[in-house]
């Protein structure tokens, strides 16, 4: 059973909804890492280093989750324990709920 500390909560995204809204709407093809809500300089960094270098990347490892028995709040879990694991600091919630957010939009 995962620790508290390693649950994801949608609710503890502290990106305002106008702020992911604004990102749904970019072209994420030619935005860079901080685009995303809650990717600042280093966790870009870190991202970097994993081989995702794009918006597009990172929804890719998103995606890379889905299996035909998991539900979505399977894969945030998944993706969140997955940067988790790379040691990103920050509000990992925000950034998985943003790139949560961003596959559903785009279907």
């Amino acid at each position: 059973m995962a620790s508290k500390s390693m649950d994801y909560e949608c609710s503890r995204s502290a990106a305002h909804a106008d702020t992911v809204v604004e990102f749904l709407q970019r072209n994420i093809f030619e935005e860079d890492l901080e685009s995303i809500p809650g990717v600042g300089p280093a966790c870009a960094d870190v991202l970097h280093k994993n081989e995702m270098e794009t918006p597009v990347q990172v929804l890719a490892k998103f995606l890379s989750f889905a299996t035909s028995d998991r539900t979505q709040e399977d894969m945030c879990q998944a993706f969140y324990e997955y940067l988790k694991s790379l040691n990103i600091r920050g509000n990992v919630h925000t950034i998985v709920f943003s790139i949560s957010s961003l596959a559903d939009h785009k279907g």
